[in-house]
């Protein structure tokens, strides 16, 4: 099997990788989120707020490159997911593609969901709408990050509690989210909680994957795989 993922992932043109008939797709989130005034009474505190501590049930919402996933990116997510209290983890990946030293391994968005969906990530994660925002200078860029934050001032969110995920390397994304929500200048519909950090795992990096790949090194291939694969 794992050398069945790495084909997939090395093969050019990839329109889709063989998908275990009983695993459905993770699903992806296209709502438009919109900003709304705070309805009078809702319970929002600014500042974080624990998981053990947070009433209503809790997003959390994970940032990223995943081009392509790899073993540490799917721990991390189910990390996450199989959190008590959490009800769904949403994954915010950029379009941008990313491509091997050399040009020759090119890793899209759609690549990356097709090979997430190989894994074994948990029922209750899907993927973001990660839109275009216009430059002042013209043209549009991205911002996952902006887009997960974005989920604090959505009503659909209100009263409940969205969280950043994380990993324990990088503690910094934690405190960028919580930022956000302190000096946030639309009233906020959602509590930010604070949730576990994932625990770190071996030195994993999607560009050191694309490289192994461009050189079709699938001994070093298989460290990125994860276990079940």
């Amino acid at each position: 099997m794992k050398v069945r993922v790495i084909k997939s992932i090395k093969e050019v043109g990839f329109s889709g990788a063989p998908r275990s008939p009983e695993k459905e797709p993770a699903k992806q989130d296209t709502r438009t989120h919109r900003v709304m005034p705070l309805k009078v009474g809702s319970p929002i505190k600014r500042k974080p707020v624990k998981l053990e501590e947070q009433e209503d049930e809790v997003t959390v919402v994970i940032p990223g490159g995943f081009k392509p996933p790899h073993k540490g990116h799917v721990e991390m997510i189910n990390h996450f997911a199989r959190l008590p209290n959490v009800s769904k983890v949403i994954v915010y990946m950029g379009s941008k593609p990313r491509q091997s030293a050399d040009g020759s391994i090119v890793i899209t968005k759609d690549k990356s969901i097709e090979l997430f969906n190989l894994f074994d990530l948990a029922s209750n994660v899907e993927f973001g709408e990660v839109r275009q925002r216009p430059k002042k200078s013209g043209g549009s860029y991205e911002n996952p990050l902006n887009d997960a934050a974005d989920l604090l001032f959505d009503p659909e969110y209100e009263g409940m509690g969205i969280a950043m995920g994380h990993s324990e390397k990088d503690p910094k994304r934690g405190k960028i989210f919580a930022s956000i929500a302190k000096n946030a200048k639309t009233p906020l519909q959602a509590n930010v909680v604070t949730v576990p950090p994932a625990p770190a795992v071996d030195d994993l990096s999607a560009t050191d994957l694309r490289n192994a790949l461009e050189s079709e090194d699938f001994e070093a291939m298989k460290k990125f795989m994860p276990d079940n694969i």
